[in-house]
């Protein structure tokens, strides 16, 4: 819908430690044919976001990309509170507050 073109996405890449095992016996090349970097959790991440990143319906919208392990109840907490901050200062900003 055009009315959320401009929202803010919040995007949750959950089970990363999962990934981070998997990459250890399945290059991601397998999965996405056209990468050629190396196999290590942190270019993989990146290739990942970036692939998120260029598909974003509006330049003008934020895109927040968070790797989480969803049990760790603490870094959840900690994710969810700093997003909570971004957004609001985001939108307080753009209405002129």
């Amino acid at each position: 819908r055009a009315s959320f073109a401009d929202s803010p996405v919040v995007l949750f890449l959950n089970k990363c430690d999962i990934f981070r095992d998997k990459l250890e016996q399945v290059p991601l090349s397998t999965c996405f044919e056209d990468y050629d970097g190396p196999n290590d959790y942190d270019s993989c991440l990146e290739y990942i976001e970036k692939q998120f990143s260029m598909r974003k319906r509006s330049q003008n919208s934020n895109l927040y990309i968070h790797p989480t392990t969803a049990t760790d109840s603490r870094m959840m907490l900690q994710i969810i509170r700093e997003l909570k901050e971004s957004i609001l200062s985001e939108r307080l900003v753009a209405t002129g507050v």
